[in-house]
């Protein structure tokens, strides 16, 4: 019951994950909690890739009525373009999730120090791969956008842009000094690495999650009704 209940809250609200962190610490003894952080970034890695599977052997399929000729080459090629794109995005994010797992991930303070060094400060004058990934996701959402007419909204928000933490239309801050930060600083900053990887894998599934929404569409619109991953 207890999984459920964390799973519901940060999928219903991605970004919310520290709030309701601390929200549940007097509830749940620390170890008990990092127990749940753990089983929620397993829930979602494993739907992020039971989609990018179903997309993959989707697009096998294509290919092999192209041939026949039963699906328009253009078709085909649009599809596997954003079956690449989409992989490249959800490998930036794998590679960054590898680097904040290698070492146990914990609700302890002092793991945050790994987080923002990673993510927020860089190495040298650089900055931390925060920034260049709320680039490149929110490209791809965009690309997506134009590309197949859809109004996803960007997954990478700074804090005056986001509706989690500013009302859009009011311009009235949910959690002051929200308006101040920008996407790294909001997520990252003091930042737990268990949170972190919640955090990152959670944006994973939402990227996959697109591909296979347009995957099912094109399938509906092709008729291909009985098509089931697998047979």
């Amino acid at each position: 019951m207890k999984r459920h209940l964390f799973t519901g809250i940060f999928i219903g609200f991605p970004l919310g994950f520290i709030a309701c962190l601390y929200l549940f610490i007097p509830i749940f003894k620390k170890s008990e909690v990092t127990e749940r952080f753990d089983q929620l970034h397993n829930i979602l890695d494993n739907q992020a890739e039971q989609n990018s599977q179903k997309n993959r052997v989707f697009i096998g399929y294509l290919d092999s009525l192209r041939q026949s000729g039963k699906v328009a080459d253009s078709t085909v090629q649009h599809l596997t373009e954003l079956r690449s794109r989409t992989e490249d995005i959800t490998s930036l994010i794998k590679n960054i999730i590898k680097e904040l797992d290698k070492e146990p991930a914990s609700l302890d303070p002092k793991s945050s120090t790994k987080v923002n060094q990673l993510m927020i400060a860089g190495e040298g004058d650089t900055k931390g791969k925060a920034y260049s990934l709320q680039t490149s996701i929110n490209e791809h959402v965009g690309w997506i956008n134009i590309s197949f007419n859809k109004s996803y909204p960007l997954l990478a928000l700074d804090g005056k842009d986001d509706p989690l933490y500013v009302n859009q239309e009011t311009g009235e801050e949910k959690i002051p000094g929200a308006k101040e930060q920008d996407f790294a600083h909001l997520n990252f900053e003091n930042t737990p690495t268990i949170a972190a990887l919640a955090f990152l894998t959670e944006k994973k599934v939402r990227i996959t999650q697109m591909e296979k929404e347009i995957m099912d569409e094109i399938q509906e619109d092709l008729g291909l009704i009985y098509f089931k991953p697998g047979n």
